[in-house]
């Protein structure tokens, strides 16, 4: 395992309980799930920043911020929604190209959670940056999916 690796696994163990790790097919299914939930909550923390946010705002900006915070409302709804479990990674692959899928597994949590905890450790937030997260935010579910096949 790259050093990459067991730092992301320490580091989410440290922000998840309960996160195994990827071992075994239920041990994916279930940190799947749990990065799932996490994302959730995360999300969530941030649209209640947003709420104190919006108090500062004229009618047209305050517009335009509620139409960013709805479409987190619908990302963290659909994260949580999402199939979950890499069974890809447990297909008929051998072992060379598991653990190529594995390293793009662990990557894409580890883009997801560096991305949450970027948008909560923001002290100003503004339109721009809620824009920016929601992209990003969708691009790595769309990613996701992509890697579940």
């Amino acid at each position: 395992m790259s050093n990459t690796a067991a730092n992301f696994f320490n580091r989410v163990g440290l922000l998840i309980p309960g996160f195994k790790g990827y071992k075994t097919k239920e041990e994916l299914r279930d940190s799947d799930y749990k990065i799932r939930l996490f994302t959730q909550n995360t999300v969530e923390i941030f649209i209640q920043k947003i709420e104190k946010y919006k108090r500062e705002l004229d009618s047209d900006e305050l517009l335009e911020v509620d139409f960013q915070q709805k479409d987190l409302k619908i990302f963290s709804v659909k994260v949580a929604n999402q199939k979950f479990g890499y069974k890809a990674f447990f297909g008929d692959d051998s072992s060379e190209d598991s653990a190529k899928l594995l390293e793009k597994i662990v990557e894409h949590d580890k883009s997801l959670i560096d991305l949450l905890q970027e948008a909560n450790e923001v002290k100003q937030i503004n339109l721009e940056f809620i824009k920016t997260l929601n992209d990003r935010l969708n691009d790595i579910l769309h990613e996701r999916a992509i890697l579940l096949g």
